[in-house]
């Protein structure tokens, strides 16, 4: 890009950064969907509301039945203030 103007490659700059924290970010969202999976199942089935085929409670659920667990626990939890 040595053609382009230095505004053309500041902001091309600043739009690969912002790809490069939304990335971290999601990566940082699914291992703590992957900790509370493995520490916590029993917890996170009886907060599931929603309908699997089959729940068995002997093998830790997947990540997509953690967020549905904690998605209607969120705005509870930041309301109360608890961090």
């Amino acid at each position: 890009m040595p053609c382009e103007s230095a505004q053309y490659r500041h902001n091309v700059k600043c739009k690969v950064h912002a790809y490069h924290v939304f990335i971290q970010a999601c990566h940082i969202a699914q291992g703590l969907a992957q900790y509370l999976s493995s520490i916590f199942p029993a917890l996170v089935w009886a907060s599931f509301g929603s309908w699997l085929r089959t729940i068995r409670p002997e093998i830790p659920p997947s990540e997509l039945a953690v967020t549905t667990a904690l998605r209607p626990c969120l705005p509870q939890f930041l309301l109360n203030g608890c961090f």
